[in-house]
């Protein structure tokens, strides 16, 4: 299908602001719907009537570069019109190129404040590289602790010396008993005696040969 001026098309809203509506087209094509081509009162807006995906049917008015102007209305010769439609457009894009160098100021703010915090951190660790660590006073808590405990093995040896020469100084000798002698060698020898009648009767049992 050929689009020119006066050709009725439609497709769906893809932008709305209050001067107008960007539609795309069934073909793909670009086009701008003014408010003043729609029957819409002056003191309403149209982003509280319209949103992205309404489906709209106008009539081609004019073409421009990259889109369509439509329109609802009658169609008349109006250059004044046009000269409104271009302005709209160079609107739209003065308003872009101010939100993307707004996005861009945000983004090198962003950026700065990023740097000014690992600054700040980096000066925090060399201060803290020059203040004594939690792992520091856990060693000196632990060297204190060896020499308390040396001190208390020194002080448990020195006792246990002492009380070494204290019992060698208590050793006591008893006396030996009366006959104590006697008894030894008389215990003995009876030992003896039964160990040869054991060895005796052994032998009559045919057990115990002697060569």
């Amino acid at each position: 299908m050929i689009l020119e001026k006066g050709s009725q098309v439609s497709g769906l809203v893809t932008e709305v602001y209050n001067y107008g509506m960007f539609i795309e087209l069934e073909n793909g094509e670009k086009a701008l719907l003014p408010k003043e081509y729609m029957y819409i009162s002056k003191k309403k807006k149209l982003t509280e009537i319209f949103s992205v995906g309404y489906n709209i049917s106008a009539k081609i008015l004019s073409k421009k570069k990259d889109y369509f102007v439509l329109t609802q209305k009658e169609i008349k010769q109006d250059e004044k019109t046009d000269k409104k439609n271009n302005n709209i457009m160079e609107e739209k894009n003065k308003s872009i190129k101010k939100t993307t160098l707004a996005k861009s100021n945000i983004k090198s703010q962003k950026k700065q404040d990023k740097l000014a915090k690992e600054k700040v951190k980096k000066e925090e660790r060399k201060q803290d590289k020059n203040s004594p660590s939690l792992n520091d006073l856990k060693k000196l808590t632990t060297i204190g602790n060896i020499k308390i405990s040396l001190q208390k093995k020194n002080s448990i040896t020195k006792l246990a010396d002492e009380k070494k020469l204290e019992n060698k100084e208590e050793k006591v000798f008893l006396p030996i008993p009366e006959n104590f002698v006697e008894d030894m060698v008389a215990n003995y020898e009876k030992r003896l005696e039964q160990l040869e009648e054991v060895k005796n009767r052994i032998k009559e049992s045919g057990w115990l040969n002697e060569t």
